[in-house]
């Protein structure tokens, strides 16, 4: 019986990673995409990488103050579409409320079908929310990995 090889999956909680580097850098750097997802291949082999976001709706582009914000997440996210083979997943805002709707759930999901499915035997997550503790947990739990599936979680 052939030996089955490592699969290897990124997911990224974008949406949390902008708003991160925000946080870190203000709306006018951002850290270069390509020279992350390097690094992260130095500590991880990765076969796929996908990644969830959500842009700032038009309900915020009534916020002057959010503009630049606005303008330098379209640069970054246009920079994370360039990435080769990297899935993008276009999540929505609330119209009302301006809020990320969907993202989350989208990328838990994701990584339980995919893990269900075979389509890898190792997940890297990145992120700063600890909502994906529990599909972690659950892959764990199903015990279809010989060891416990690798968690990156920043924040």
């Amino acid at each position: 019986m052939p030996q089955k090889t490592k699969k290897s999956y990124l997911y990224i909680d974008g949406t949390n990673l902008f708003a991160g580097q925000n946080e870190l850098f203000g709306p006018y750097k951002y850290l270069s995409f390509a020279y992350l997802i390097k690094e992260i291949k130095r500590l991880f082999f990765i076969d796929n990488i996908f990644f969830y976001a959500s842009y700032l709706s038009d309900f915020n582009q009534r916020k002057p103050e959010l503009k630049k914000l606005i303008t330098a997440e379209a640069f970054f996210y246009k920079e994370v579409k360039s990435y080769p083979g990297l899935i993008f997943y276009k999540g929505h805002r609330s119209p009302t409320s301006g809020k990320e709707k969907g993202v989350d759930v989208h990328l838990a999901i994701d990584i339980v079908k995919d893990v269900l499915l075979g389509s890898c035997n190792e997940v890297v997550i990145m992120t700063g929310d600890a909502d994906f503790i529990y599909p972690i947990e659950l892959v764990k739990q199903l015990k279809i990995f010989k060891k416990s599936p690798v968690c990156k979680h920043t924040g």
